[in-house]
């Protein structure tokens, strides 16, 4: 708490400003992300070649992302704790690196889809989705929202 100043034998009700920083340098690179990627990381697999994700390090979860071209990077740095599993066992968080076009590759069909869908709803009519895998338009006098509500 910021120190109270004392004036002609009273104390003054009005903090000081702090003028400290709490960021340190360096960290705009990282701001945001939970878990941060290590320096040597970036200059071994450097960000405009791939893409990072750090995977929950259970078995299972780290055979699907290998299958899925996800290699898990080896060093320091790059398995932390993490939560713990149903049995109370800690399982670790893996840093794994993957190909920045495969990336690009496997994300454009969910794009294309969520684009889609946002054009639908800018236009007022959005197509069935979710577990209604027909893909039939639904009925225009069927709304759940006023038709003065659309995205702009």
């Amino acid at each position: 708490m910021a120190d109270m100043q004392v004036r002609e034998g009273r104390r003054s009700t009005q903090a000081e400003p702090r003028r400290e920083r709490r960021r340190r340098e360096g960290e705009a690179e990282t701001l945001g992300m939970k878990l941060p990627v290590p320096d040597w990381v970036h200059e071994k697999y450097p960000p405009s070649q791939f893409e990072y994700y750090w995977f929950t390090g259970t078995p299972a979860r780290l055979h699907q992302a290998h299958k899925n071209d996800w290699d898990r990077v080896e060093g320091e740095g790059t398995e932390i704790p993490g939560a713990l599993d149903p049995e109370g066992k800690p399982v670790p968080h893996v840093l794994c690196v993957k190909y920045k076009d495969w990336y690009e590759q496997d994300r454009a069909p969910r794009e294309a889809a969520r684009r889609e869908q946002e054009e639908q709803m800018r236009n007022g009519s959005v197509a069935g989705r979710g577990d209604d895998v027909s893909g039939e338009v639904l009925p225009s006098d069927v709304s759940y929202a006023s038709p003065n509500n659309r995205l702009r």
